[in-house]
């Protein structure tokens, strides 16, 4: 459940975390550059499921669905499938990736 693209059209690594820029929007605190060239920065593995960034998929995460769950407009961490819906789709992707996130 990590990164369908992980590099860029150079190899570079897509999901780097740029310290002197603010991150904005909806999502992890890292995002990815939608130019063809992203910033070369420190590579960072992402997984979805592991709401709480510990680095652990586990029923911390699974519960953190629940506050979100039914249908939504907008942005939704909780909804993993990106179907506009939180429901038990959401549900077993944690349970794909549960474990460590190593």
């Amino acid at each position: 459940m990590c990164e369908s693209l992980p590099v860029d059209f150079e190899g570079n690594p897509r999901f780097a975390d740029d310290p002197g820029t603010v991150d904005t929007g909806c999502g992890l605190p890292v995002v990815v550059d939608m130019g063809v060239y992203e910033f070369a920065g420190e590579a960072l593995e992402v997984v979805y499921a592991d709401a709480n960034a510990d680095g652990v998929v586990d029923v911390l995460d699974l519960l953190a669905l629940f506050p979100d769950w039914g249908p939504h407009d907008g942005c939704s961490l909780s909804d993993l499938d990106v179907n506009g819906v939180v429901d038990v789709l959401d549900m077993l992707k944690v349970l794909e990736a549960w474990g460590s996130c190593e």
